[in-house]
C-alpha cells in the first residue's frame, strides 16, 4: 500500500468514525489470512515463518518448478 493510499484509507475512516469497527475487523480478518497463509510454507531460516519476501519468493519457486523452468543445483 502505498503512501497516499494509506493516507487515503485514514481520511475514510476519520470521516466515518462510526464505520471504524468494520475496517478493524476487516483488517483483522486479512492479517490473521496472511498469518495462516504463511504457515502453510517452510518458515524463512532468517526471519521464521511471517516473512513475507521470503514467501512471494518460495511460490515462485515452486510455481517455477510446477512449470518445469526450475532447475535445482546439482
Amino acid at each position: 500500500m502505498s503512501r497516499s493510499d494509506t493516507d487515503a484509507l485514514i481520511a475514510e475512516m476519520t470521516a466515518h468514525p462510526e464505520d471504524l469497527p468494520d475496517y478493524i475487523r476487516a483488517v483483522e480478518h486479512l492479517l490473521e489470512d496472511r498469518s495462516a497463509l504463511l504457515k502453510l510454507i517452510p518458515a524463512c531460516p532468517v526471519h521464521g515463518d511471517e516473512c513475507s519476501p521470503h514467501a512471494r519468493e518460495w511460490i515462485g519457486e515452486q510455481r517455477a518448478k510446477e512449470l518445469g523452468m526450475w532447475e535445482s543445483a546439482p
